[in-house]
C-alpha cells in the first residue's frame, strides 16, 4: 500500500484548534468542530500539522495507488477553512453550488460559517461520513 506524507498523529485536534491566533478563522473551525461532533461518533484524528479528519477508508488516487486517509476532514486556512470530501460526487457538488462555496475536485472552501446554510453543510458531511 502506497505511503502518503500526511499520516495520523497523537496530536489533540482541540489543542490544534485553540492554538489557532485568527480568531474568526478559530471560532468558524471550532464552530464546524461541533457541528461534525453533533453527527458522529468518529473520533477527531489529526492528519499532519493542520488537518483534523474524521473515520477511515482506503482510497485510491488518479494512478490507482491505494493508501488510508479518512472519510472527511477539514483543516482551517489562512483565509477559508477546506473541507475534504472522499464521498465527493454531483450531490455534493450541487450542495456546494447552492451554498455559493468555492469547490474542487474533493474539496469545498467555506470563507465564513455565518454565511453557510448549515442544514446543508451537515447534509454534505452526513454523506461523506456514510459513504454513500
Amino acid at each position: 500500500m502506497y505511503e502518503l506524507k500526511t499520516q495520523p498523529t497523537k496530536i489533540s485536534s482541540r489543542n490544534f484548534l485553540d492554538s489557532i491566533v485568527d480568531i474568526k478563522r478559530k471560532n468558524d473551525a471550532l464552530r464546524l468542530f461541533d457541528i461534525i461532533s453533533e453527527l458522529t461518533d468518529e473520533e477527531p484524528i489529526m492528519w499532519g500539522s493542520n488537518i483534523i479528519g474524521y473515520g477511515n477508508i482506503e482510497y485510491s488516487n488518479s494512478t490507482n495507488k491505494k493508501y488510508k486517509w479518512f472519510k472527511f476532514g477539514f483543516s482551517p486556512r489562512k483565509n477559508y477553512i477546506s473541507l475534504y470530501l472522499t464521498a465527493y460526487s454531483d450531490y455534493i457538488y450541487q450542495k456546494a453550488e447552492k451554498m455559493n462555496l468555492k469547490h474542487g475536485k474533493g474539496c469545498v472552501y467555506i470563507k465564513d460559517i455565518d454565511k453557510v446554510n448549515i442544514s446543508d453543510l451537515k447534509d454534505m458531511i452526513l454523506y461523506t461520513l456514510e459513504g454513500e
